[in-house]
């Protein structure tokens, strides 16, 4: 299969700086995802239930996920 490499870019972000080196796949996911649950809480009006049933997840790993990118307090859980 010949693939180019500014198709294989059509519809995917930057996974590095311009100019820079490639960045690690777990790096570019972990983006990728904050941005994704992040469009969905937007879609939502910040609705955190319907979130988490649009991302189809757990509650745990939602909650989890939002605490590691520093965006969720335990005190604030389940609103």
């Amino acid at each position: 299969i010949d693939l180019r490499v500014d198709y294989l870019r059509q519809g995917v972000g930057p996974s590095a700086a311009p100019g820079g080196p490639p960045r690690p796949l777990r790096e570019v996911v972990e983006e990728a995802e904050k941005a994704h649950v992040l469009r969905t809480l937007e879609h939502t009006g910040g609705n955190k239930r319907r979130a988490i049933e649009i991302l189809g997840i757990s509650p745990e790993t939602f909650y989890r996920r939002l605490e590691v990118w520093g965006l969720h307090r335990r005190d604030d859980e389940r609103e």
